[in-house]
């Protein structure tokens, strides 16, 4: 904590002096900033430095003490003053009550009494700071729920929402603008999500400085696929500086970015609107910009009126229709080459014809294709490709996204297939190794898993490699090596067991599969 700064005045320096040495400097957390000996170098140090504490003889020639209080109190509410006077001054002292003084020390001053008064004093102080600070803690807390309402409602502007410009923007300067800041993945094989957040919140913050320093009023708010939207207004007299503005605003936030050289900004611009119910469409120009700047460039500021409002051609729109059966049957056959040539001709055709809005186009019918396997995993791999394909830097990146995106699914799909047609056969084993002392049949188990006994029977072998009798029998020899090995059962009690009722059928068959004798096996492993 801050030391508070206290002033000495006595006309007497050598009392002055003593006062010092009567204070606990470091207990209290006290500096003294200076002694002086007349009212009016006090008087001017005091408005040139402002001091917490001012401690003062109240009787000294010419400027006395009650002339100091006088001249200095309305420097500032927090100075806090402590009279030093002697009972024949007591008129002076009641004068000073009018300016709210009431902290005296009696000549001869007592080091307890000075004590006690510092005390005081100190604890208006912090009350005084306290005070302070709560009120800075409300103001802060009022403007950041106006921020947080304003962001809302941009957000449901953007989100084509209803809202409310009433409380939007002062209309007392009447030209507004929309921007829209897009961040993209430099490399997107080298993409760290949780910088995602902390990069767009300080871009936000170098944006929203030099936006509140340079124009009116400021409404930002950041959404996803790392957009942030600003929205502004100003008057005729600044509206020749927006453009520099803008380019200062792109300056900063690229020397932030260099630190990380992760990502790459680009500033998509709305037209200027002279009229608030106009503000939306500003907006809508911005985001509508940002998504034409993989064909004019990113790492610049794009302003919508430099974009010539093509649709895209029904050249495009027959590519993706060309190429849609072939996809759903590479898709369908698990054929990844195929799918690696189609995207990789797609793609070609695209970068020729420089029209990136085909990319979210193929995304989707893609997307539409693996509609039939739909489930929360394809929905989750389908919005994580998005947030990527919306951050690429170029073409290349795109259609690394959207093959990554198919591979990643087709890998999902085929396993979730696989796991389908393994789902009995564990089941059996499972049975098997829970009931392998009773009776059981092929046919027993087609009934469990509710699947065709020839079916079942082939899947079985296809799987483990041993028909589902001889894995049966595999299991039982199993448990009667440990019997024999852990237990004196007689072979007979063994054999029954494990399910051979028929001593002399179970010792044929352990010989037949072991290679020797039950006790012969006992006598050698025990």
């Amino acid at each position: 904590m801050e030391k508070k700064k206290v002033l000495i005045v006595d006309d007497e320096y050598f009392i002055g002096k003593l006062i010092y040495k009567l204070i606990a400097w470091d207990e209290k957390n006290l500096e003294c900033v200076s002694i002086l000996d007349n009212g009016e170098d006090a008087i001017n140090f005091i408005k040139n430095n402002t001091p917490d504490i001012v401690i003062t003889d109240i009787r000294m020639p010419g400027v006395s003490g009650l002339d100091l209080i006088r001249e200095t109190r309305g420097i500032s509410n927090k100075i806090q003053y402590i009279i030093i006077s002697g009972y024949r001054e007591f008129e002076y002292a009641r004068e000073a009550m009018k300016y709210g003084i009431d902290h005296y020390v009696l000549k001869p001053i007592n080091k307890d009494d000075l004590r006690e008064a510092l005390d005081d004093v100190i604890n208006i102080l912090g009350e005084i700071e306290n005070k302070e600070a709560r009120e800075k803690r409300l103001i802060e807390t009022v403007e950041n729920s106006k921020k947080i309402i304003k962001s809302s409602i941009l957000k449901d502007m953007i989100e084509n929402n209803d809202y409310d410009n009433s409380i939007f923007l002062n209309k007392d300067l009447r030209l507004f603008r929309a921007i829209n800041i897009k961040l993209d993945y430099e490399n997107i094989d080298q993409v760290y999500k949780k910088q995602d957040s902390i990069t767009a919140a300080k871009v936000v913050d170098i944006a929203n400085k030099i936006l509140e320093t340079n124009v009116g009023e400021v409404i930002g708010c950041n959404k996803e696929f790392l957009n942030i939207f600003f929205l502004f207004n100003y008057g005729m007299e600044e509206a020749k500086s927006i453009r520099s503005i803008l380019n200062t605003i792109l300056s900063k936030i690229n020397e932030y970015l260099i630190g990380f050289e992760r990502y790459r900004a680009t500033i998509g611009v709305g037209n200027e609107k002279n009229e608030l119910n106009d503000i939306k469409i500003s907006i809508n120009e911005a985001r509508y910009t940002i998504e034409k700047r993989l064909r004019i460039g990113i790492n610049r500021v794009i302003y919508f009126d430099d974009i010539n409002n093509e649709n895209s051609s029904n050249e495009y729109i027959d590519l993706i229709n060309e190429y849609n059966d072939e996809l759903k049957r590479s898709i369908e056959s698990f054929s990844i080459e195929k799918i690696k040539y189609i995207l990789s001709d797609i793609f070609r055709k695209i970068s020729d014809g420089q029209n990136e809005d085909m990319v979210y186009q193929i995304y989707d019918r893609i997307y539409g294709l693996f509609k039939d396997y739909s489930d929360e995993k394809i929905e989750e791999e389908y919005r994580d490709a998005l947030s990527l394909l919306n951050s690429c830097c170029n073409l290349s990146d795109c259609k690394k996204v959207i093959l990554k995106y198919v591979l990643d699914c087709l890998e999902y799909i085929k396993s979730k297939s696989e796991g389908q047609v393994l789902k009995p056969i564990r089941t059996m084993i499972s049975y098997i190794k829970d009931n392998y002392r009773e009776k059981i049949t092929i046919e027993d188990m087609a009934e469990i898993v509710d699947l065709n006994p020839i079916y079942l029977g082939s899947l079985f072998k296809k799987e483990i490699g041993l028909n589902f009798s001889s894995y049966l029998i595999k299991v039982r020899i199993d448990a009667a090596k440990s019997l024999l090995v852990e237990t004196n059962y007689t072979i007979a009690a063994i054999g029954s067991e494990v399910g051979y009722k028929d001593t002399r059928y179970f010792s044929q068959l352990f010989e037949k599969t072991v290679g020797i004798k039950p006790a012969l096996y006992r006598k050698i492993h025990s």
